[in-house]
């Protein structure tokens, strides 16, 4: 069951809408895509696939067992910026260059707020975040933020506000392993 399905899609907007209790609420590969104010509720994904050029402002991201965003793409130049993430299994996992993830709150994440994978990773920032209480699933296993990759270039990662105030057990704040 899948809430919207948008298959190269291209400079559209979601704004305001509420997605509960589907299995994916939007899936698909889209393009300058703009989702703003959306609410992701109770689900295994939220948004999955979008590729490059997309904006996901205000949005609230609850209850997603499996990955609330999933951006993987080679070119990126996402932005994920002013929303809230409670309660997933992983909040961010995303790829490219030229992504920037700011302004966000993450609240009790089962494992990482922010997952960063790819071949090659570039002009990435990741700013004034603020993560509590993340890698609720077992004992340091996961970072806050989990950036994977063999080639990093031009990352930045400033003021974000990281801890744990007695459930969250990460193994690092930050952890960047290019193996």
């Amino acid at each position: 069951e899948c809430g919207v399905n948008a298959d190269l899609s291209f400079e559209s907007c979601l704004n305001a809408c509420n997605f509960i209790d589907n299995v994916v609420h939007f899936t698909g590969s889209v393009y300058s895509y703009r989702f703003i104010g959306c609410r992701f509720i109770d689900a295994q994904k939220g948004i999955y696939g979008i590729n490059w050029n997309n904006i996901i402002d205000g949005c609230l991201f609850q209850n997603l067992s499996d990955t609330a965003i999933r951006a993987i793409y080679p070119d990126g130049s996402n932005v994920i910026s002013n929303n809230v993430f409670q309660i997933n299994g992983l909040d961010i996992e995303i790829g490219g260059t030229d992504n920037l993830i700011h302004a966000n709150q993450f609240r009790t994440t089962e494992k990482s707020a922010i997952k960063v994978v790819g071949d090659s990773i570039s002009g990435l920032q990741i700013s004034n975040n603020v993560a509590k209480n993340c890698s609720n699933e077992g004992n340091n296993l996961y970072a806050v933020i989990d950036i994977i990759s063999p080639y990093l270039a031009a990352i930045i990662i400033s003021n974000n506000l990281i801890r744990n105030d007695g459930t969250g057990k990460a193994s690092y704040a930050i952890n960047m392993n290019t193996t």
